[in-house]
């Protein structure tokens, strides 16, 4: 009876001993969705985002799940839904939300590196290919067109505003034109010269000719865009907003989570380098891009 008390004993000591030294367990307080447009395939987007919603689940004890959809219409519409209560959207996903009355707050902005510089802002691109024969706007009349989707700012906004100036009909000037989804399959069609021209940003066109190579050739320039808006929802209380918000700007290209996982990391497709303290004014005009 003795030998099976000490071992009783014994046992209860080792466990006790495993949970001190484990310390207290941080079990998340709830589950939260998270989510953005899908400008790159949706696997590739939630392996990028997943080690900065670990972190962000270290610091604040929320988890948040990953879900990535079709399109940026039904990205949007889950936002302005509440489905989604954690958010980066783009420029123009942000002006539609705000001025639709959807009930988000904004916390940061994104930073990225552009050359030497990070920057909380980015150029649209209209593209052809190097060998296609086409040197300026006015050339793609009567030749084919790709976009991104009807709510992506520089694969659609930034080219009808551009024609907007120039007085042109997409339906009159194109032969025809489509809509990709995505900006990779923009970049893809002009370089499989499925059409001669397409719209998309510079992060793409940085990584695409990284995969392609030097084969395209930029025919337009937009003006300053603001990067991408992150946003929660209603469902997230003003406190736990803050708590985000504070983490994500404490954030840069070397900030790693516990199990040592770089929270950004370019070898997953991360474009940020970091966060910035804007405003919506940032994203609705009157804000200054330089920075």
């Amino acid at each position: 009876m003795n030998d099976i008390k000490r071992i009783l004993i014994t046992v209860l000591a080792l466990i006790l001993s495993a949970s001190v030294a484990a310390g207290p367990a941080r079990a998340a307080t709830k589950t939260l969705i998270f989510s953005t447009a899908p400008w790159a395939p949706a696997d590739s987007l939630k392996k990028m985002y997943r080690p900065l919603l670990d972190y962000v689940e270290e610091k604040t004890g929320v988890h948040f799940d990953i879900v990535i959809f079709p399109t940026y219409d039904d990205f949007i519409k889950e936002v302005q839904g509440g489905y989604v209560q954690f958010a980066a959207v783009n420029g123009a996903s942000f002006v539609r939300l705000w001025r639709e009355g959807a009930d988000v707050r904004y916390l940061t902005t994104s930073l990225r590196q552009y050359g030497a510089k990070q920057r909380d802002f980015y150029t649209g691109y209209i593209i052809v290919r190097k060998d296609s024969g086409i040197n300026s706007f006015m050339e793609l009349q009567g030749k084919k067109f790709a976009f991104v989707d009807d709510t992506s700012t520089s694969g659609y906004k930034m080219p009808m505003q551009y024609m907007d100036e120039l007085k042109l009909d997409p339906k009159v000037f194109f032969k025809k034109f489509f809509y990709m989804g995505d900006h990779d399959e923009v970049i893809k069609a002009v370089r499989n010269r499925a059409v001669d021209g397409g719209a998309t940003w510079e992060v793409s066109y940085d990584m695409n000719v990284q995969k392609y190579g030097n084969i395209f050739k930029i025919i337009y320039k937009s003006p300053p865009v603001p990067n991408d808006a992150w946003v929660v929802g209603n469902k997230v209380s003003k406190e736990l907003g803050e708590q985000i918000a504070a983490t994500l700007l404490e954030i840069n290209n070397i900030t790693a989570t516990k199990s040592g996982r770089y929270v950004l990391d370019p070898e997953l497709g991360v474009t940020e380098v970091g966060f910035s303290k804007r405003s919506p004014q940032f994203y609705l005009g009157g804000g200054t891009p330089e920075k």
